[in-house]
Order: C-alpha cells, then sequence, then structure tokens
C-alpha cells in the first residue's frame, strides 16, 4: 500500500518514511503541498498523512483538495492541539488528528487501523446499503445523506466522511440499541478498545452537527442509542 507524507518539516517526515518503510508500507515523502498536490491528483495511492501548518497551501486546503477526488483515508499529524483546529480538521474530511510530538507506535497502530477499515469498505462497495432515517436518506456506498427541505421540494445532500459515514452504519444496523463506547470504537477501527471514549465523543457531535434532525441520545456511562420511531 502507498502512504503519502506531507510535512514541510524534513526531518519529520523522513522518520515517518522509514517507520512505515519498515512496515512494509510503500512511501513518497513531500515537503510542499503544492507538489504534493499535484501528485494526489494524478497517481494512485492508499493513506495520506497530512502537516496543517505549511507555507501557501496549508493542511486544510490541501485535505479539501483531496476530499474532492479521493475518499482514502487523511491522518493529520500536527502541533496545534486546541479544540477548534481539531474540529475543522475532521469536519474538512480528516479521518484522524495525531499531536506532534507523537510516538512511531502510536502512528503505526492508527495507520494500521484506518487502512484495514479502509479495505474493509473497499469491500463492501459492491453491496448496497441504503436507509431512512427520520428526515434523512443514507446511503453509506456513496456516503451520503439526503435531506428533503420542509414545504419544499429542494432537496439537499450532506457528504459525510468515511468514519461519520461508518459510524451512522453502525448505528442504522442497530437501531434503539445501546452502543456502547467499546462496541462503537471496535467496530469502526478495527481494534481493540483502549479507552477511546473521547476518540467516538467527538465523532459523535460532528455526526450531530451534520445531522441535527437525527436523534442519537447519549447513555450515560455507557455510549450512544440511535432513536427511531
Amino acid at each position: 500500500m502507498r502512504i503519502i507524507i506531507v510535512d514541510d518539516d524534513q526531518d519529520i517526515g523522513e522518520i515517518l518514511k522509514i517507520a512505515l518503510q519498515d512496515k512494509g508500507y510503500e512511501t513518497v515523502v513531500f515537503n510542499s503541498s503544492e507538489l504534493a498536490m499535484a501528485y494526489l491528483s494524478q497517481n494512485a495511492y492508499d493513506m495520506v498523512l497530512l502537516d496543517i501548518m505549511m507555507p501557501s497551501l496549508n493542511g486544510y486546503d490541501l485535505c479539501n483538495h483531496i476530499r474532492k477526488i479521493n475518499d482514502v483515508p487523511i491522518l493529520f499529524i500536527t502541533c496545534l492541539d486546541d479544540d477548534e483546529s481539531l474540529t475543522k480538521a475532521l469536519a474538512l474530511g480528516g479521518d484522524d488528528y495525531i499531536r506532534k510530538p507523537f510516538s512511531i507506535s502510536e502512528v503505526m497502530a492508527r495507520v494500521g487501523a484506518h487502512l484495514r477499515r479502509y479495505v474493509v469498505n473497499v469491500e463492501k462497495q459492491s453491496n448496497t446499503f441504503e436507509c431512512t432515517l427520520g428526515p434523512y436518506v443514507f446511503n453509506a456506498n456513496e456516503r451520503v445523506v439526503k435531506y428533503q427541505m420542509p414545504f419544499t421540494n429542494e432537496e439537499t445532500l450532506i457528504r459525510l466522511s468515511p468514519l461519520e459515514s461508518d459510524l451512522l452504519r453502525c448505528f442504522a444496523d442497530h437501531p434503539n440499541e445501546v452502543l456502547t463506547y467499546q462496541e462503537l470504537y471496535e467496530a469502526i477501527w478495527k481494534e481493540m478498545y483502549h479507552n477511546e471514549k473521547g476518540t467516538i465523543m467527538v465523532r459523535v457531535s460532528s455526526l450531530r452537527s451534520k445531522l441535527p434532525n437525527i436523534d442519537i441520545e447519549s447513555v450515560r456511562g455507557q455510549g450512544y442509542r440511535l432513536a427511531v420511531l
């Protein structure tokens, strides 16, 4: 599998490159987001590791460009650690957010988990899944939700990130059931749960923001439940 690394810090790019190659991944490193954009528009790849703070074209802009042409996992690796930066990265279609300084073992674990999930999703593409959730019609294959505006014939398409789509699919498969933080994490990230409650909470918050008319209830101390009639 080919992983693209985009970071203007050459040392970090080299560290990530060596670690990933040791795990058997093919890597391509760019210290310029403009050069990366040109490559990403014309070549095949399976994942992007992306810094945010880069000169000229920043990581947010590059992520937005990638999401227009590809749905591969995008992992932000950055020194920014405020909630606003995290929220923006996820809202633009990022799949995960790793703070610098990072541990190589954490990066490798997250890379492996996201690639496993991505491969499973690609294999599922031949099986169409569509369902109605309140005022929404969810198409899991296209990762879009259709919303009919009240009192009009206007239809709005709401695009979901791969993780948001996986999360909604998990809820749709278990309506009115309480899904624990562990069940949600292991179903979506395909790895063992180690107190990742915060990760789930951020994703649910993002889903609620995009779909305000869906009823995802918090179940204190346990997880969440999609309430449907």
